[in-house]
């Protein structure tokens, strides 16, 4: 429903170009909350944007252009979330917090079983899932939660190309697609990935994604359905002029 709603969203249509008529002063870049990430970036010119929170989304009859919050990714991205949650715990919300744990997806960050064994204990005591003694006590839970941060700050970074390649996943059938190629990159100072892909079988249907580090966060834009040729002028537009702003807290 909210993206129905958000639909009478912004049509851009650039209102400014329409309200300026011939004027040659360029558009005001648009600012826009993806999940976690605020960016401002130069939107495409006549595309229809939907709003769904973590998920940003422009379309152009089937053109498509995506901009999602796929999460922490990094041990940094991993600490701001335990952190987080350690917070909204400490106001009085154990279920809450534990929705922003339970939404991380760390298992692969851990290098061997037993790391990731003693890691699972900390994090049940953290949810207040110790035994009955325990349960649910604030004293165990509050030790937990720094439990839980000594034990991620002893973990290896990993690569980006080993990031985005896992969250690849989220995005595409891997038993149908393959990656064609794959390349570093710098947007507004921070470490980016791009990968283009396309069917594994007949190599048609190209997508491209870029997967850009914020805050140990991914923000992904990629392409959708369309013909990547007739995307990448807009596409490559958004991403240039990409440009991150700090909000004062993640979304729950």
């Amino acid at each position: 429903m909210r993206a129905l709603k958000n639909i009478a969203a912004i049509t851009v249509a650039w209102l400014g170009i329409l309200a300026g008529g011939c004027t040659d002063e360029a558009p005001e870049p648009l600012t826009l909350d993806v999940g976690a990430h605020r960016v401002i970036f130069e939107a495409p010119e006549g595309w229809q944007l939907i709003d769904r929170g973590a998920e940003q989304f422009f379309k152009r009859d089937l053109d498509q252009i995506f901009l999602n919050d796929a999460g922490a990714v990094t041990v940094d991205g991993f600490r701001r979330e335990v952190e987080r949650a350690r917070d909204v715990f400490r106001g009085g919300n154990l279920e809450q917090a534990n929705d922003i744990l339970n939404d991380l997806r760390w298992r692969s960050a851990f290098p061997s079983v037993d790391r990731w064994k003693a890691f699972a204990e900390s994090l049940n005591r953290a949810r207040g899932l110790g035994d009955r003694r325990q349960h649910h006590d604030p004293d165990v839970v509050e030790s937990a939660y720094t439990e839980l941060l000594v034990q991620l700050a002893a973990l290896p970074e990993r690569d980006i190309a080993t990031l985005a390649m896992e969250v690849l996943a989220d995005f595409e059938p891997i038993d149908r697609r393959t990656v064609r190629d794959e390349s570093p990159a710098v947007i507004d100072g921070r470490q980016a990935w791009q990968i283009d892909t396309w069917d594994r079988l007949n190599h048609i249907q190209p997508m491209r994604y870029v997967f850009v580090i914020d805050e140990g966060r991914f923000l992904v834009i990629r392409t959708g359905l369309g013909q990547l040729p007739d995307i990448e002028p807009a596409f490559e537009a958004v991403v240039t002029s990409l440009r991150f702003q700090r909000q004062a807290a993640a979304n729950p």
